[in-house]
């Protein structure tokens, strides 16, 4: 399981587990370890990938964009058009597929 490390509000394990559907059973309701380690929401933009998103590419938080949108699975080549900006914007996002 993958997990949504940037889910600043989060309490249990189904809330974070990626993909979003995956079937976690009875510890879907298990409260997230507590050394577990967070992205804040004052640190700086973030942008990650091997998550193989779908659907449309948008931030996952104010400071989070994942641009992994399973082109080799016939997904979206995705790119963000970064300007400095501390609140990731919808709009910055470039894709094809």
């Amino acid at each position: 399981m993958r997990t949504q490390w940037w889910q600043h509000e989060a309490t249990c394990l189904q809330e974070i587990a990626l993909p979003a559907d995956l079937d976690l059973g009875a510890a879907a309701n298990d409260a997230i370890p507590s050394d577990m380690p967070r992205y804040g929401v004052e640190e700086k933009p973030c942008f990650v990938g091997h998550y193989w998103l779908r659907g449309e590419p948008a931030p996952r938080t104010h400071n989070v964009a994942c641009l992994d949108y399973s082109v080799a699975k016939q997904g979206k080549l995705v790119a963000y058009r970064w300007s400095g900006e501390a609140v990731l914007r919808n709009e910055h996002f470039a894709y094809v597929g």
